[in-house]
């Protein structure tokens, strides 16, 4: 290998590891960038074949075989915003633009954009919206995509399901009192269930069908075996 040979090996070298180094400081620069994913380069011998009889190759240095982004799940941070969204696992936001071009990121922030009198959407920072599907499409595709459309006036809607999650206290002793027949509104309209007739009681929310907020009281006791409880539930204004 001659003099301008040898600098050619060096000078790929440098090179690689001058590309290596401008990825390394993008990941850095972008460390708190939402929704980057950072890269990895990829090295691979430089090799020139220098006899064709026998098929041999000799290393000419180094090359850059791959720069390949890494998907690898992020941290996920809780903001004060509810539009700020993210995907937990594998996948990417659709959102389009005016000309309707489709385009995947990870980014989700997102912003309520007026669209005319009577709707809101969702976009992100370059002005795209996003797109979703109905709830009622099973196996959705490209074609199902829409913009996501927002009532600035809602219809109220009464609550259909409570789903409490509780955690009782099996140690505590049976009670062969009903609680049904301890409810008494007239003797106390504000306490209807005195103290010491159930071990515990949780506050519930609902809203009617005129979107008034409204308290319920989950009164849950011991029942008379050991492995069964009861509940009552009642208004928390009983004159209501």
């Amino acid at each position: 290998m001659g003099l301008f040979g040898t600098m050619f090996v060096g000078y790929t070298g440098l090179y690689s590891d001058s590309l290596a180094t401008k990825v390394s400081a993008d990941n850095i620069t972008n460390l708190n960038t939402t929704g980057f994913k950072g890269s990895r380069t990829e090295f691979a011998d430089k090799l020139v074949r220098y006899s064709e009889v026998f098929g041999r190759e000799r290393g000419y240095g180094t090359t850059i075989k791959q720069i390949r982004p890494l998907f690898t799940q992020g941290s996920v941070y809780t903001t004060d915003l509810p539009t700020d969204l993210a995907i937990s696992g594998k996948g990417f936001f659709i959102v389009s633009d005016k000309k309707n071009n489709l385009y995947y990121t990870r980014d989700g922030q997102f912003y309520l954009n007026e669209v005319d009198e009577n709707y809101f959407s969702l976009q992100n920072s370059l002005g795209m919206n996003l797109l979703g599907t109905s709830p009622e499409i099973t196996h959705p595709n490209i074609g199902d995509l829409k913009q996501n459309l927002i009532p600035k006036v809602m219809p109220p809607k009464a609550t259909s399901l409570l789903k409490p999650h509780l955690i009782l206290d099996s140690t505590k002793p049976v009670n062969p009192y009903s609680l049904l027949t301890q409810y008494d509104t007239s003797a106390n309209p504000e306490k209807p269930l005195p103290d010491g007739y159930y071990n515990w009681v949780f506050d519930l929310d609902f809203y009617t069908t005129q979107g008034h907020l409204e308290k319920l009281k989950l009164y849950v006791d011991r029942g008379e075996t050991a492995d069964s409880y009861e509940v009552l539930l009642a208004l928390s204004n009983p004159s209501q």
